[in-house]
């Protein structure tokens, strides 16, 4: 009987361990690779989207490690029951936050990359990213506050003609949609065909 008492025990125990652990290591990748996802996604414009094999392997991770510890023997503290309890409504309320504003930006246009990131008069230039619209609503693309020329518009790819400079250096480059939404700025370099002359 009591051997079968210390046995149902050990295997709560267990079951608590990894219900815990499993918990913890949530609440850490709420904290660490949401907000560092956000900022790859909607902030720094690398990539559209993370692959969700990174997202699973890094949960995957976090959960073998939280489950080296033991739970059941730590919790038995007052204090890191607090501090455990702050933990979980912290990683709730950064979640909340992550969700509000990846929605609030989720359908705004984004350029992702300018290809080539350079150009003289008649360059065509491929301007890629997302939400830009269909044809049937195309928008504009400035350079500096000039309109460049549109060849194609598709929601997810541009292709601009340079036109006859007035100036040349770095300037930014975006897209003001049909609806007058704005994207990011990028830089674009326009050069002196001059400079690219071989003697």
């Amino acid at each position: 009987m009591i051997l079968q008492r210390r046995k149902e025990m050990k295997k709560n125990k267990s079951f608590l361990n990894y219900l815990l652990a499993a918990i913890s290591a949530l609440g850490a990748f709420v904290l660490i690779y949401l907000p560092l996802e956000y900022q790859i996604t909607e902030n720094w414009l690398m990539a559209s989207e993370i692959k969700p094999i990174f997202g699973l392997s890094f949960l995957l991770v976090l959960v073998f490690l939280f489950g080296l510890i033991d739970w059941s023997r730590l919790l038995k503290r007052k204090l890191i029951r607090v501090i455990f309890l702050a933990f979980i409504v912290t990683c709730g309320v950064i979640y909340q936050k992550c969700r509000h504003e990846k929605l609030a930006r989720e359908y705004l246009p984004k350029i992702y990359e300018i290809s080539p990131d350079w150009g003289i008069q008649s360059v065509l230039v491929e301007i890629e990213g997302v939400n830009f619209l269909p044809a049937f609503r195309r928008g504009r693309i400035f350079l500096d506050g000039e309109e460049m020329i549109v060849r194609s518009w598709d929601e997810k790819l541009i292709v601009v003609e340079q036109q006859v400079p007035t100036k040349f250096g770095q300037f930014e480059l975006y897209l003001i949609r049909a609806d007058g939404m704005i994207s990011n700025k990028r830089l674009f370099e326009i050069r002196d065909p001059d400079s690219l002359a071989v003697f």
